[in-house]
């Protein structure tokens, strides 16, 4: 009886000091987690690249310099020329770039809200999936109690000959039966655990709440599937993301074709001669014999044919 009275003591102990560690709730968890969880900080750095992008998009390329000296040994004097030009073709094209990269600054938001939700939805299952195992734990360690407590009793009982046999054992083998069980909940509550860890991106030692928590209460009404297939044609984040690439593809395709026109640099050549300055335009640009983007303009047009499948794709399993 000593050593039931003992554990009483122990687990009365233990639930105070529970009691003034701090509540983890959901609110709380999803905070957490949209803070330390790594693998959501990686998503979150696409936001700064796609706005990296859509900077780089709007900034014009620099004009080119260029220059020489012509050297005269009879008059033993040199006279300089400037010349200066500047890619047209990179003003024409800068609308449409600033385009693309704002339709892909869009599908990045939609894809961070898309990773929000998913962690969200996770971290839901894993909080909720402790707090069960937790309970379960909780309640077969008082199984184990009780047990503990029937078999010390059976053996007082035993000692004044006020208990058979058979009931003697069956208190033994109830009692090795729920520590057996006990022992597997035990299991299944340190993984549940381990599990929400991970997925708030805290450490062990970071994870310093109070563990009896409320699984809450059932929803007040149940939504209908039909309301729920109209709710993720409209509203699911990846499905607008795919939107939006399919949107940024759809420019990128125009300008690859666009780009296939080979640069056009215009400007003027500043002379300065032995009788005077003169200056004569100047109009250079490549001959696209070779080169003329097929590359690009295939890939576009495959990356676009394939985004036109991920979204019936992602129609389909809604349905």
């Amino acid at each position: 009886m000593k050593r039931t009275v003992l554990i009483i003591l122990f687990i009365s102990l233990f639930n105070q000091t529970v009691k003034a560690q701090e509540v983890l709730t959901e609110a709380q968890a999803i905070k957490i987690a949209l803070t330390k969880n790594p693998d959501f900080q990686v998503i979150l750095k696409e936001a700064g690249l796609a706005h990296a992008d859509l900077k780089q998009a709007g900034i014009l390329e620099n004009p080119i310099v260029a220059g020489d000296f012509a050297f005269y040994n009879l008059k033993n004097s040199f006279h300089p020329s400037v010349a200066i030009q500047k890619n047209i073709t990179d003003l024409i094209l800068r609308g449409l770039k600033v385009k693309v990269a704002k339709d892909k600054l869009d599908q990045t938001r939609s894809e961070i809200e898309f990773a929000i939700a998913n962690l969200i939805f996770e971290l839901r299952v894993h909080y909720y999936n402790f707090v069960a195992a937790k309970q379960n734990y909780d309640l077969y360690q008082k199984i184990v109690l009780a047990a503990e407590i029937e078999s010390e009793f059976a053996i007082e009982q035993r000692k004044v000959g006020n208990i058979n046999d058979k009931d003697f054992t069956r208190h033994q083998i109830d009692l090795t039966h729920v520590k057996k069980e006990l022992a597997e909940v035990e299991k299944d509550y340190k993984l549940a655990k381990t599990e929400l860890i991970r997925v708030l991106g805290l450490n062990n030692e970071d994870f310093n709440y109070d563990e009896n928590l409320s699984l809450g209460d059932l929803p007040a009404k149940e939504i209908q599937e039909s309301e729920l297939e109209n709710l993720a044609l409209t509203n699911r984040a990846d499905i607008l993301a795919q939107k939006q690439e399919l949107k940024a593809l759809e420019k990128s395709v125009r300008l690859a074709k666009l780009s296939s026109i080979p640069p056009i640099h215009i400007g003027a050549e500043f002379h300065s001669e032995p009788d005077g300055t003169a200056w004569a335009p100047i109009i250079q640009t490549e001959l696209p014999i070779f080169n003329r983007n097929q590359g690009q303009r295939q890939k576009n047009t495959v990356l676009l044919e394939q985004s036109q499948s991920k979204l019936a794709a992602k129609f389909l399993d809604i349905k």
